[in-house]
């Protein structure tokens, strides 16, 4: 009986989440409520932005509109002030901008669509490209690269398709250890296979990385030692769990799907003390309206709530208590956004 029991408990450790974690609701000391000023014009048209980004005079985003890929607003106002990089394959184009930082007067970021790493310059032309040839790796196989803001690459490694390995760091010709450690064990039951999904932010100095899970709210902390991956802290908020489950007719297995995971954290910025993070907690898709703050520990300390639902954000360069955002309005309608949360990174 003993073996048994034992046996079992091993089975549902490998099947599912994994249960030996205690998941508890973060809990916020601080909650209050931000005040929203809305910068652009209510007839202005935005783009579908994947960053953002805010410097001494402009906020920058990037995303498609009108054939740009990049679109600058005067900070004080968020009246439009150009559009830069066209939608294409010449030396000075791109085809889906992806994670981007401002480095001095240039701008580093990744070609979603090519993989390549580009480097513009003040007047928005490309002075560098970089196609990192991570094919040269003898074990494993990227799927996500991307730059960090201290120059040096991330990738995202997988032993095959949808199959989570592992993490590394790329520096020029040196290559950090993959890390394989996933929080928790979770099996998709179509693929058979471990399913877990992170979303990553690096501090600005990238000595620190977050990964939240995609689904629930499971948190991550890591130091970065060069170009090795530290683990530091992990925190169990919210379970993700696989949404598929089997059930059989006749001789053929048909997949359903059940209820959705708790919807936690979306667009993440920060400094090199705090974490700031748009926040749902809720199993509703279009609840993402409130600003909180955590530790690079992953501890809750404060929560702000809006009456936006957020998508991109950016702390102020000069203001701890302000960020720049894009959100929608109650009827659908795209913003830029200037939100004050008090103590913000107290």
């Amino acid at each position: 009986m003993i073996r048994f029991v034992i046996a079992f408990l091993a089975i549902i450790m490998l099947i599912g989440c994994n249960v030996t974690q205690k998941f508890s609701a973060p809990v916020f000391k601080s909650k209050t409520d931000a005040m929203v000023t809305v910068l652009s014009a209510s007839d202005e048209v935005l783009p579908k932005t994947y960053d953002m980004k805010v410097s001494d005079s402009l906020i920058i985003l990037s995303g498609h509109l009108d054939g740009k890929l990049f679109h600058t607003y005067d900070r004080k106002t968020g009246k439009p002030t150009g559009n830069y990089v066209n939608n294409g394959q010449g030396p000075d184009d791109m085809i889906m901008p992806g994670l981007f930082y401002l480095v001095g007067n240039e701008i580093v970021v990744k070609d979603m669509a090519t993989q390549a790493i580009k480097r513009f310059d003040k007047d928005w032309k490309c002075v560098s490209t970089i196609i990192d040839d991570c094919g040269k790796m003898e074990k494993f196989s990227p799927r996500n690269v991307r730059p960090m803001p201290d120059g040096k690459v991330f990738v995202d490694v997988f032993i095959e398709y949808t199959m989570p390995l592992g993490m590394q760091i790329k520096d020029g010709d040196r290559y950090g250890n993959v890390y394989t450690k996933l929080p928790v064990i979770v099996d998709n039951a179509m693929t058979g296979k471990p399913e877990y999904g992170r979303r990553y932010h690096f501090s600005p100095d990238a000595k620190k990385m977050v990964a939240v899970s995609r689904e629930g709210l499971i948190i991550e902390t890591f130091d970065i030692d060069d170009i090795e991956i530290r683990p530091n802290a992990v925190k169990f908020y919210y379970p993700f769990e696989s949404n598929v489950i089997v059930r059989k007719e006749g001789d053929n297995n048909v997949f359903d799907r059940k209820g959705s995971n708790i919807n936690g954290i979306g667009a993440l910025a920060s400094n090199d003390n705090r974490i700031v993070a748009v926040y749902n907690g809720t199993y509703d898709f279009g609840a993402y309206t409130d600003i909180t703050v955590w530790d690079w520990n992953g501890k809750a300390l404060r929560r702000y709530h809006t009456n936006k639902i957020l998508e991109a954000i950016a702390l102020s360069p000069d203001n701890p208590d302000e960020i720049y955002a894009l959100g929608k309005d109650k009827g659908g309608e795209d913003e830029l956004l200037l939100i004050n949360c008090p103590g913000l990174l107290d």
